[in-house]
Parts: C-alpha cells; structure tokens; sequence
C-alpha cells in the first residue's frame, strides 16, 4: 500500500535562477511544501540523481513517486491535483506560508545589504589606496573622493541584497564558491562595463588597470561571502 505523501518535496540550490522563479509561486499556491537544497543534504542530491537520469538538475519536484524536472507551476499543481489533491487546498493562500516567505526574503535581503557593506568596506579601503573613488564620484558628477566612498558603500550594500537573495545557503564552501564567482561576474559587468559607461569611456577595455580591479571585485566576493555565512550562523542558533 503506498503511503500518501505530506508534503511536495521540492529540490533546489542556491543561485538557480529556475528554482527562485519557482518557490515563491508555490509557497504562495497554497501546496504543502518541504524545500530542500541539495548542496546541504547529499541524500537529497542522490535523491535527485535516481530522478533525472544520473544529473542534478534543479528544480527537480517529487509528488509521490512522480518525478517533475524544472517543472512549470501548471505542471506541478496538473500533478498534485491528480496525483495528491489532499495537498492542494483551493482557494486558501496560506496565510502563514506567504508571511514566513516574506520574512524569510526580508532576513535574506537585511543579512545580504550587512555583508555587501562589509565587502564593500575592506573593497573600499583598497580603491582608496588605489585612488579610484573619486572616479566612482565621477558617477554622480563629483571629484570628491568621500562622495565616492559613499556612494561605493550604497552600492556594495545594493549587490549584496542580490548576492543573499541569489544563494541560500548555510555552508562556507558554496559561499566562498558563490562569492568568488559573483566577484568576477561583477568586475566584468560593473568594472568593465557600468562603469566607463557611466563615465562616458570604452567598454570592455583590459589595461594593467584592470588587475588589481578584477582582485578587489574578487575581495569583495569573498568577504561579502564570510560575512554573509557569519550572519546566518548567528541567525540559525
């Protein structure tokens, strides 16, 4: 006899961009959920291997014994509806599901803006000895070099709101992973690109310049990251 299950089992990771399209939808449809992120459970990740042919694709959503891969919210609520319908409860928004979400997007986003100006002060101190911030001043049509600072750290604290809302994660590794992949990806499209953009100069333009630009960006990654892992630790106990 096959066991009702209690709960979709939903798969994901941190930094997916198909899974954060997908949970908020459910967590607000009024399906019963269980979240769990395959980089912090390795049972879950075999889990998800046995369901897709021996890879990990994210999101992957268990009903029962069926398996969606990278569903769409039509696919799965099709599938719950014929496969689980005591897990679907029509017309209830789920009060208390939406108000966690939302609590649990507005801690994320707090945690992340605390660790980018963290990231952004030590980022800081390098540009200033570099002596670029009057140059981020440039931004607002200032030379000053204290504007500049200002500025950098409202900035800093802007991607790390995106880099807490990206990953989810509770573990150091895929943290520092996370924050060193998120430094290059903001040297190439803030330092290379935004920026002289902004400043009417070319884009995309590699100089010796740029080095010592693409480790601050990669600093500010990196510590953006340990703060980011910090504040959720204390969070967590």
């Amino acid at each position: 006899m096959t066991t009702e299950p209690s709960a979709v089992e939903v798969y994901w990771r941190p930094g997916c961009p198909f899974c954060m399209a997908l949970l908020p939808r459910l967590r607000r449809s009024g399906i019963t959920v269980r979240e769990i992120n395959i980089w912090e459970d390795e049972g879950a990740a075999e889990r998800v291997r046995r369901a897709t042919g021996g890879d990990e694709t994210v999101p992957t959503v268990l009903v029962g014994d069926t398996a969606l891969v990278n569903p769409g919210m039509r696919d799965v609520r099709a599938t719950v509806r014929e496969s689980a319908p005591h897990l679907l409860r029509e017309g209830n928004t789920d009060m208390s599901t939406t108000m966690s979400s939302q609590r649990t997007l507005l801690t994320q986003s707090a945690g992340g803006a605390l660790a980018g100006l963290g990231g952004g002060v030590v980022f800081g101190m390098m540009m200033a000895v570099m002596g670029t911030l009057s140059m981020i001043a440039g931004l607002v049509g200032s030379d000053s070099a204290l504007v500049g600072g200002v500025l950098h750290l409202v900035i800093s604290a802007f991607f790390g709101v995106v880099f807490g809302l990206l990953t989810g994660s509770t573990r150091v590794g895929p943290l520092l992973g996370f924050g060193v992949a998120y430094g290059v990806v903001l040297w190439v499209v803030g330092g290379l690109v935004l920026l002289p953009a902004g400043l009417g100069m070319p884009v995309l333009q590699l100089s010796m310049s740029a080095v010592p630009k693409l480790l601050g960006h990669l600093v500010f990654g990196v510590v953006t990251a340990l703060c980011l892992y910090w504040f959720r630790r204390r969070a967590a106990h």
